[in-house]
């Protein structure tokens, strides 16, 4: 999706967000804001993997703000983003949600892509009620088993479009024989939970001959690559994100990897 896309999505966002959070019916169009600016804590990994999609996102967050607050802001008042970058590191993550909550003042807390980071944001949200809205994390246990009525999820899950989606789109192939790869965390975890428990369901005859999880940011996927081809599977499903995704399916052509395997995956490919 084009910037300036993003630019109308993430204007769209924060409206509907600030008229739930703070009970606001409209905004003061033509007007310049004068009140006091609205604060929204926007935590986000900004470093690493991630860059590919969050500088864009925040760039496009920004952009909605700004349109906003130009045509006069949220009934007289200018929104205020305030950002910093949890690294990917959940307690990275919850340290600055503290910080901003307490310190900063901020209305409501935005953002984060990684998962683990967002259930960590997510529950000091709820302690605090505060209202959060996530905006890249997908892991289903973020509005499932650990949602609550101060939780927001504007993106997809990865029990719907991408576990189970897969899972149906893939039902009918003639293969058997799977390999699974993920990021060693809880979207990795859950992408290939999601996918593989309802595979199974639909399909009684395929065989997982081996699984795989990596770290998030593994630069060399050169012995994994030959653990796969060497355990000889007809497809892998893959779970790996971001720049990863990048870097392994660089390493995997290079290595004649999809001369015999298929590979499909349930993330994001840059």
């Amino acid at each position: 999706m084009k910037l300036r896309h993003f630019k109308y999505l993430a204007s769209l966002l924060l409206v509907s967000v600030l008229s739930l959070a703070l009970g606001l019916t409209g905004l003061a169009w033509g007007e310049k804001p004068k009140g006091e600016p609205i604060k929204i804590g926007y935590v986000q990994t900004l470093s690493g993997l991630a860059m590919v999609y969050t500088v864009g996102a925040l760039r496009a967050f920004q952009l909605g703000a700004e349109e906003i607050n130009d045509a006069g802001g949220v009934l007289g008042r200018p929104l205020k983003i305030i950002v910093r970058d949890d690294k990917g590191i959940p307690s990275e993550g919850l340290k600055f949600a503290r910080e901003m909550v307490i310190n900063e003042k901020v209305d409501l807390l935005a953002g984060v892509i990684v998962s683990a980071v967002a259930l960590a944001v997510s529950e000091y949200a709820k302690s605090q009620k505060t209202l959060f809205v996530v905006d890249g994390a997908t892991s289903s246990a973020i509005t499932e088993e650990k949602g609550h009525d101060y939780l927001i999820r504007v993106g997809t899950d990865t029990t719907t479009d991408r576990g189970r989606g897969l899972a149906r789109i893939m039902k009918d192939m003639p293969n058997k024989k799977f390999f699974t790869i993920t990021h060693d965390y809880e979207y990795g975890w859950r992408i290939i939970s999601d996918f593989w428990d309802d595979f199974v369901k639909v399909r009684k005859d395929v065989e997982r001959v081996g699984e795989i999880k990596v770290k998030l940011g593994t630069p060399d996927f050169t012995p994994i690559i030959s653990a796969i081809m060497a355990a000889n599977p007809e497809v892998v499903v893959s779970g790996i994100w971001g720049s990863d995704s990048v870097s392994f399916i660089k390493q995997a052509k290079a290595a004649g990897m999809f001369d015999k395997i298929k590979l499909f995956t349930g993330s994001e490919v840059v």
